[in-house]
């Protein structure tokens, strides 16, 4: 028996306008990622949300874009390369997202995920959150509620 090739070595960095193009193949590949227009990823990775992404061999294999308000931070889009899938890197990219929201003042995340969308509920009950809430016919085509999951990233002392 073979060994298996050891994973390629995965750097998380964070966004800039350069990475659109690949970012926006990331997310057409994922049907579970909110669907931007590839302006909107452009923008996005331009500084208008705090975004990181996780590369390796040069490639984007995945990335996550949130914003800070007050002492909140919303994970607004967040995705992996099909390829690229089950490594730890949704786990990393979401991690320098909260990590960065917590140096900021944020003290909980919240986000939004299609309820049907079972993998992305168990991906993210693992990173801590918890459903919180329901927003009803929060999505179409097709129309889904949407459920809100929110986690602690600073406790209040």
């Amino acid at each position: 028996m073979t060994p298996a090739a050891p994973s390629p070595a995965i750097e998380i960095r964070r966004a800039v306008r350069g990475d659109a193009l690949e970012i926006v193949s990331v997310a057409e590949a994922s049907p579970g990622a909110a669907p931007w227009t590839p302006q909107q990823f452009a923008e996005a990775a331009g500084g208008n949300f705090e975004g990181w992404v996780a590369a390796s061999e040069g490639r984007i294999a995945g990335f996550v874009f949130a914003r800070n308000a007050a002492d909140e931070a919303e994970i607004l889009n967040l995705a992996v390369a099909p390829e690229m899938r089950r490594r730890g890197i949704g786990a990393r990219v979401l991690g320098a997202a909260l990590e960065f929201a917590g140096e900021r003042g944020a003290r909980r995340a919240f986000l939004e995920v299609r309820e049907s969308n079972r993998v992305a509920i168990a991906f993210y009950e693992r990173s801590g959150f918890v459903t919180s809430g329901r927003r009803r016919s929060y999505y179409s085509n097709p129309m889904e509620d949407a459920l809100v999951l929110t986690r602690v990233i600073k406790r209040d002392h």
